[in-house]
């Protein structure tokens, strides 16, 4: 195949994937959580299921930011809605709804409160004077990343003896770095996040006991979006 040939291979490629990105539903911006709080192993979490058919053995796993499961954060929901949907920042169910939107979709999504009842309050961190009105280093040292990941491990326990067999992530701030902890000893199959916070260039990103690099989002992401990695 000819230089040219192949650039216009990847071309068609590309529109067909765009197209399959734009036919996806959007996140919702205003309504009630449809989901439903649970606990498992233990833990306090919020469950969107599909209503539709799904794939039983595959779980997403949603890390929350500081904020915790009430966040009024939007996150990763900027890559879907445009700038001027920025007052919707004071919707207080926010990631319960994105995790709606991820169930909407296909997957099983379990939002985890690895804080247990005690996120950074909202109401402080936006009020006048933002996390200044809050003790932040006195709330990591109650809250380690270490722990949240023993707690996530609980979950998946959990989980995997109701019959799921792979995980996927999706972590925004705090919770981008329990996704890379997890990521790194192969714990979940599919790993993203937003903006990670707590992590070490050197120490922490560099390979730690297996393939880190390594994604197999080609076996799991199936239906409309399909990931292709080289």
């Amino acid at each position: 195949m000819t230089s040219y040939a192949k650039v216009c291979a990847m071309k068609a490629r590309l529109k067909v994937r765009l197209q399959r990105l734009v036919s996806l539903p959007t996140v919702t911006k205003h309504a009630v959580p449809i989901g439903t709080f649970t606990k498992l192993g233990g833990v306090d979490c919020y469950v969107a299921t599909p209503t539709a058919e799904y794939s039983k053995e595959k779980i997403l796993l949603y890390f929350p930011d500081a904020l915790g499961m009430q966040s009024p954060n939007c996150q990763a929901s900027a890559i879907l809605l445009s700038v001027q949907s920025y007052r919707w920042l004071t919707n207080l169910f926010t990631n319960q709804l994105l995790a709606d939107d991820f169930a909407r979709n296909g997957f099983k999504t379990v939002v985890i409160d690895y804080f247990r009842g005690e996120p950074v309050p909202s109401e402080l961190v936006f009020a006048p004077g933002g996390a200044e009105n809050f003790d932040i280093p006195a709330w990591l040292g109650r809250h380690p990343p270490p722990e949240a990941v023993e707690i996530v491990r609980a979950v998946i326990t959990a989980l995997k003896a109701e019959g799921a067999t792979r995980f996927a992530s999706t972590g925004y701030c705090y919770g981008g770095r329990t996704g890379f902890d997890l990521g790194f000893t192969n714990e979940l199959q599919v790993v993203t996040m937003a903006h990670p916070s707590l992590l070490k260039a050197e120490e922490d990103l560099k390979v730690r006991g297996g393939p880190a690099g390594e994604c197999e989002s080609r076996k799991w992401l199936t239906g409309r979006v399909h990931a292709e990695l080289p």
